[in-house]
């Protein structure tokens, strides 16, 4: 197997049992090496750590996602602030349904964020939306700041659910709260 093909192959396993067990501790460098009929080692060789390997996959499962987003809103008859909630809302029940690997994903676009990582790759396509918006009455950096004060607010509301939970606030993770959530920041913002 060459190089190029082994490591297509371990990312392609590794995507397999991410989704198979849907918790990303479940899966062992042992299972993905025989899964993918490699050793332990060239996955060493190839990502270092279990963690970088599990990175890159959640990059390519969430890149996959959101590029499916403009393709089912592009066509809808609602308002671009209405597109921008539903897109919103519809990228939080993946984060729901998806917990593990949303939270790594955020986690890691948070701590060693990159251009065309997933948070950007998101944050682009609420950014078409709120141009539409607000047409020519922004400037680029102010469209850049709603898309980020915006994303940023969701990914808070997740990543700190159990303190939002405690304090009465609302529960990310029931859709009802959630979407009430959603549609006052948006508004609140735009």
């Amino acid at each position: 197997m060459k190089e190029l093909e082994a490591r297509e192959k371990i990312i392609a396993t590794t995507t397999e049992l991410i989704r198979l067990h849907g918790d990303v501790s479940k899966v062992t460098v042992r299972d993905i090496a025989l899964k993918s009929g490699v050793g332990v080692g060239l996955i060493n060789y190839h990502f270092t750590t279990k963690e970088n390997l599990i990175n890159q996959c959640v990059q390519r499962i969430i890149s996959g996602v959101i590029d499916g987003f403009e393709e089912s809103y592009s066509n809808l008859k609602l308002s671009p602030k209405e597109k921008l909630k539903l897109l919103f809302k519809t990228t939080a029940d993946f984060v729901v349904k998806n917990s593990s690997i949303s939270r790594i994903s955020m986690l890691y676009d948070l701590s060693s964020g990159s251009v065309g990582d997933n948070t950007d790759q998101a944050g682009r396509a609420y950014l078409k939306l709120i141009k539409e918006i607000y047409g020519d009455k922004k400037t680029e950096r102010e469209f850049f700041i709603i898309m980020h004060t915006l994303t940023s607010a969701i990914q808070v509301a997740f990543l700190r659910n159990t303190i939002l939970k405690e304090t009465g606030e609302f529960d990310f993770y029931h859709e009802e709260e959630r979407n009430a959530f959603i549609d006052s920041v948006v508004d609140s913002i735009l």
